[in-house]
């Protein structure tokens, strides 16, 4: 994430935007502004860890001065919300986009004016790579995902496929990674297609209007906001099956697996956590103080440049099915022991080892 120039660094550590260059960034102050395009359970509580890993964690307490800026739910809206950022010359930029490309001239235009910018989650595609991009290896946690419930049915069943956020990045990638392993699978056929927008509410009433119309579904390829299709499920008394979910882990969904385990409902869950943020500042403040990104300190690894870091690949599932390659090696009781004590609404993990906060500190605004 070395901005300050428009074109793409060839070191790790990268150079700074406006920033003063140091160790521990001595007695400089940081100005880093987030900028986020809606509002949902996830995008809240990862901007509350962001500010409280700012405001109270070292090192960036007393060095960072951390605000988050919503704009309103459009490309267009975001691209102006980041051109008033940017008048604002801050030392960086956090940005999870609403679209892999329509941003890329407003970052570029960043990027001159010498301020670091730092893509996290939904990720852009600046073509010159001036941005750092710190998000998951989408396509492998989807992959993961499709290769999970294809084989968990094996390799014959009528799936529901959620298409998420319409045109948004992970969306896309969702999408192609669910088309690239079906069509391995023969057996496996999309029953019916729905809009979940990444929230219960809508992944509800699009299941449940299909539930009433179509039989014999024997899965669901999820993305977020999964608990609402188990919802669609138990309204309707149909019997439950098979699901994959992408990032919503909440305490809520596993309080509605462990309801309805012996129902026949298993999961796959891959972990998209709210942590990105707090591993998106990891990143700028490592880029601002000329510091190694890449290694075993957070467990970030290299993508197809300098600028592209991925976290490490995490997935839980119910049946104890292996993940493909690349994965951390987990279990279904690690997930159940970290939601012990939680509010319901708590997305999990809330928070990161390296730069631990309270539980109410993100939670408590969600």
């Amino acid at each position: 994430m070395a901005l300050g120039a428009t074109a793409c660094g060839n070191s790790n550590s990268g150079s700074s935007g406006g920033a003063a260059s140091g160790s521990s960034g001595g007695g400089k102050t940081y100005k880093i502004v987030m900028s986020n395009g809606f509002v949902s359970v996830w995008r809240t509580e990862m901007q509350e860890l962001a500010k409280a890993m700012a405001a109270g964690n070292a090192p960036y307490k007393g060095h960072v001065d951390m605000k988050v800026v919503v704009s309103d739910t459009s490309p267009t809206a975001q691209i102006q919300s980041i051109n008033n950022i940017i008048a604002t010359k801050p030392d960086a930029i956090l940005i999870d986009a609403l679209s892999p490309t329509a941003l890329n001239p407003v970052v570029k235009r960043a990027c001159a004016q010498g301020i670091l910018v730092v893509y996290f989650d939904q990720v852009g595609t600046q073509m010159d790579k001036c941005a750092y991009r710190v998000h998951n290896d989408e396509y492998a946690l989807f992959q993961n995902n499709a290769e999970w419930l294809a084989k968990t049915l094996k390799g014959k069943g009528r799936v529901l496929q959620d298409l998420g956020l319409p045109g948004s990045p992970i969306s896309q990638i969702g999408t192609k990674a669910a088309a690239d392993v079906f069509k391995k699978y023969p057996g496996i056929k999309i029953a019916a297609k729905y809009e979940g927008n990444y929230t219960p509410g809508p992944t509800k009433q699009a299941v449940t209007r299909i539930l009433t119309s179509t039989k014999n579904i024997d899965g669901v390829y999820g993305i977020a906001g999964v608990d609402g299709a188990v919802q669609a499920f138990q309204e309707t008394n149909t019997k439950m099956i098979p699901m994959t979910n992408f990032g919503d882990m909440s305490v809520r969904l596993t309080n509605l697996i462990e309801a309805n385990k012996s129902n026949g409902l298993q999961f796959n869950m891959a972990e998209n956590a709210p942590t990105l943020a707090g591993q998106a500042l990891q990143v700028a403040w490592a880029a601002l103080n000329k510091q190694p990104i890449f290694g075993d300190k957070f467990g970030f690894t290299q993508g197809g440049d300098p600028k592209e870091v991925f976290i490490p690949k995490v997935a839980y599932n119910t049946n104890g099915l292996p993940p493909i390659a690349g994965f951390q090696k987990t279990t279904y009781q690690q997930l159940l022991d970290m939601s012990k004590g939680l509010p319901e609404q708590t997305l999990i993990p809330y928070a990161l080892p390296q730069s631990p906060v309270p539980s109410n500190k993100v939670v408590g605004s969600s």
